[in-house]
């Protein structure tokens, strides 16, 4: 969601197949290509993070070995390991714990899935198949998340439906799902009848999930007009077909279009080799091993939609290699960056494309997620801090645009000293990434605590503390860059022709 020269690179929004296209003379969207810096000063800048790194982790492990941790003493546990005997693991990471339930509760149907759907369409006529592995996925959704819960969910899923076929009204459809997003976080205890929140989170997980497919479902009959020549009984049961799908029905964001796109391409990849498969699960028990959640979330879910033929989106990028939070909103969940791209920027901001469209858009994304993640103070000043970043960067961009500025820059600084100063500018989005994470994955307390102590004691008063990180800051930045630059020339080798799905016909399950 970089700037924009109206004047060359004006975007046209083709109504009737809801794609976007740009001019063939259009520029690239890249406004500076990174040059690569001498061997020696890249390694230089290598040695010192990783010399940082086993640094922090070493106290880590030095604090940790001699620290009493008579506080929430639940949340450390004795474990046999197999490299370094009986240590005091923490197991306080809620989230690994909900999943590793969860995940153990869904497995044996995910199984079962995978027989009944690769192999039932061998022997069963296609209507047949196609309502029996509904009623198995609705059984186990039952099991696992309990049969009010999926009720609550398919009363909201039917009033959605019968609210967007009637209005075709966007506004309508958004309106009424964040007040159900709203009920089912902020009053899941009443809902579920449960005593704390953190005993259904799975089923808010479930439920929230299945909210964005009902508004992918809707918003795609919308712009594809298949209100018009769908009977409604059918239309609705391709809703619940898409959302009770059980690789995608959490964690995994995949449009209707798109879905019922992979549906019909499931022929032509099967011959796919089932080796490459395999392998993918491999990683998925290595980063297991490692308590990569994110990835490991993903990787199970995406692991069975690969064997039946699907296409998942791509795993969540390295965090620890990027800085730009542009790049992390695009490139962590890449199915929720999609969901927004498709049903919230491009019909908002088009046709136009204007600053106050694209603030709006912007604004309405975070709402969202501020609702999806819950309305704590925590959550507030993380979504802030990702805001300011991303209007930081946009407006340096702008800047850069402006052809005299870059006329100027051509002139008086070197592409290899251009670099070097990105490298140091990183260094802003760099501090609000610490910041932001100490609030969102802590508390509002926590997160003041570290704000007070690098921020007011140390920046404020230039203290040694913040002029070293400011540093590190400036070599990690020159290796982000660094290996981008490298990946992105990586893909571009091994990029084949782009296909252009926006002329495939949109149908649905029947």
């Amino acid at each position: 969601m970089g700037p924009i020269n109206r004047h060359k690179t004006r975007r046209r929004f083709t109504e009737e197949r809801g794609v976007y296209i740009f001019p063939e003379n259009a520029p690239g969207k890249k406004l500076f290509v990174c040059r690569p810096l001498p061997k020696l000063e890249l390694f230089v800048y290598a040695f010192i993070i990783a010399c940082t790194i086993a640094y922090m982790w070493f106290k880590v492990y030095e604090v940790s070995s001699t620290y009493p941790w008579r506080r929430c003493a639940y949340n450390f546990q004795w474990k046999k390991s197999w490299l370094l005997g009986k240590r005091l693991k923490d197991v306080s990471d809620r989230g690994w714990r909900e999943w590793h339930s969860l995940a153990c509760r869904v497995l044996p149907f995910y199984l079962l899935h995978f027989v009944l759907f690769n192999f039932g369409s061998k022997f069963l006529p296609h209507a047949a198949w196609s309502m029996t592995v509904f009623i198995f996925w609705t059984c186990a959704l039952c099991h696992i998340y309990g049969s009010s819960v999926v009720f609550v969910t398919a009363v909201f899923g039917v009033a959605l439906y019968t609210v967007a076929k009637l209005s075709r009204n966007p506004t309508f459809i958004w309106s009424l799902t964040f007040g159900f997003l709203y009920g089912i976080i902020e009053h899941s205890q009443t809902l579920f009848d449960r005593t704390d929140s953190t005993e259904c989170a799975s089923e808010t997980l479930f439920c929230a999930y299945a909210a964005v497919h009902f508004i992918s479902c809707c918003m795609d009959s919308i712009n594809s007009k298949l209100f018009d020549n769908g009977h409604f009984a059918e239309g609705l049961y391709a809703m619940f077909w898409y959302s009770f799908y059980l690789p995608y029905h959490v964690v995994l964001i995949v449009p209707f279009k798109d879905f019922t796109q992979q549906l019909n391409q499931r022929k032509q990849l099967n011959t796919r080799g089932l080796w490459s498969t395999i392998l993918f699960g491999l990683r998925i028990l290595v980063w297991y091993f490692f308590h990569l959640r994110f990835v490991v979330t993903c990787g199970m879910h995406a692991f069975f939609a690969r064997l039946d033929a699907m296409q998942p989106m791509a795993l969540p990028i390295c965090v620890s290699r990027v800085i730009l939070y542009s790049k992390i909103w695009r490139s962590f969940d890449r199915g929720l960056y999609l969901f927004f791209k498709q049903y919230v920027i491009y019909p908002i901001c088009a046709p136009t494309f204007s600053v106050p469209r694209r603030l709006l858009a912007m604004l309405v994304c975070f709402s969202f997620v501020h609702v999806w993640h819950g309305l704590s103070l925590s959550t507030f000043v993380w979504i802030s801090m990702n805001i300011v970043e991303i209007l930081l960067e946009n407006v340096c961009k702008a800047v850069y645009t402006v052809s005299s500025v870059r006329r100027w820059r051509e002139d008086h600084l070197s592409d290899g000293m251009f670099r070097r100063m990105l490298a140091l500018a990183y260094v802003v989005p760099y501090y609000l990434s610490l910041y932001s994470n100490f609030y969102f994955l802590s508390s509002s307390q926590a997160g003041f605590i570290y704000v007070k102590k690098i921020f007011y004691e140390d920046t404020l008063k230039m203290k040694f503390p913040f002029l070293l990180l400011t540093f590190l800051g400036y070599c990690y930045g020159n290796l982000v860059m660094e290996v981008d630059d490298y990946l992105e020339r990586k893909n571009n080798q091994a990029k084949g022709p782009e296909r252009d799905d926006s002329q495939q016909p949109l149908k649905t399950m029947k």
